[in-house]
């Protein structure tokens, strides 16, 4: 297939813009039941090992018209109808407001929300009277109030809350650290809090794909054990800006080997992220909480956090000249405390 100019967008972009270049230079994007396809023109190519056409695995319509992502003003909108399909259960009735991450789990009195391509220098800069300042950090308008506050917050952030305190600690710790230390958790109840809110991320996200049909049974079902197509891997991220991403496509080599499709959630202190169908688990060198899962994960493990070295900020939305992330523009948000620079 014919490889993008990838440094174009310093080695990430949207998929919108993806489309730009792919049509300057002849290739073809195209979106089939929800797919996103890039053909290469003729005669060109990046490897004998590659297929001529190559599917970014993205499965949800992201070249739809219309855009329930953004608001009258241009805004980013995280605040769907009062009265709609719930993105978890997909019932429908009252909707309820989640907040990504739950509250607990952070002190900030405010952030600014905005797109992730322009969080990362991949988008145009939209005017400071477009963003969207949310007191208490990002929450999104999504989930009805039994998925919102019977499952997620009675029973399964407690359990985020507790694991993400617990790495904070440690990182504020005075003492000198060891590389790597232990941290108490329930890895099954872990899992389905990162699992929900990722799902509860977007306005109008209905769980129609397979992926998303996959993780809303799971969430939906405490008896069910870590589904085959679903890894959550963990790792300590020491800094203030927050990363919430529903769906993106990973390239680590630059389409010699199949594509990490992926979704992550970052905030002080921990980063999660969940990839779909992965290939090889070990492509991803970060501890698998599934690995310390027996059935449905209902028990208590200490899990591993490697604090020396630190993974890169700006991983995996933005790996970097070894790696190539493809995001869309309306399904990946960052946000940073009000008055501080990203």
């Amino acid at each position: 297939m014919y490889a993008p100019s990838l440094g174009a967008f310093n080695t990430f972009g949207s998929i919108r813009q993806l489309t730009t270049i792919q049509r300057e230079k002849g290739g073809v994007v195209s979106g089939q039941d929800g797919a996103i396809e890039v053909t290469p023109p003729a005669g060109r190519g990046c490897g004998a090992d590659v297929d001529a056409n190559f599917k970014l695995g993205l499965s949800e319509p992201y070249l739809r018209a219309g855009n329930e992502m953004q608001d009258m003003r241009g805004r980013v909108n995280t605040r769907g109808a009062r009265v709609g399909h719930c993105n978890i259960c997909d019932e429908f009735g009252p909707l309820t407001e989640d907040h990504v991450p739950p509250k607990g789990t952070l002190l900030v009195k405010q952030v600014e929300l905005m797109r992730i391509v322009e969080l990362l220098g991949a988008g145009p800069i939209r005017k400071n009277r477009n963003r969207r300042y949310m007191p208490g950090g990002v929450h999104f308008r999504t989930l009805c109030a039994k998925c919102n506050n019977d499952l997620l917050g009675r029973r399964y952030d407690k359990e985020l809350i507790r694991f993400s305190n617990a790495v904070s600690e440690t990182l504020k710790s005075s003492l000198a650290l060891p590389t790597t230390v232990q941290i108490p958790a329930n890895p099954g109840r872990l899992v389905r809090a990162v699992v929900g809110h990722l799902l509860a991320i977007g306005v109008a996200r209905r769980p129609h794909s397979p992926i998303w049909q996959v993780a809303s049974r799971y969430f939906l079902d405490p008896a069910e054990p870590i589904p085959d197509e679903i890894d959550v891997y963990v790792w300590a991220y020491p800094h203030r800006t927050q990363v919430q991403l529903r769906l993106a496509s990973l390239q680590p080599d630059f389409f010699r080997t199949k594509p990490i499709l992926f979704s992550c959630l970052k905030y002080f202190p921990v980063g999660f992220m969940v990839t779909w169908s992965i290939d090889d688990r070990s492509r991803v060198p970060l501890p698998n909480l599934r690995d310390y899962m027996i059935h449905t994960g209902d028990h208590e493990v200490s899990i591993p956090i490697q604090l020396r070295p630190l993974v890169k900020e700006r991983w995996p939305e933005a790996p970097g000249s070894e790696a190539a992330v493809f995001h869309t523009e309306d399904d990946g948000f960052g946000a940073i405390p009000s008055g501080q620079k990203n």
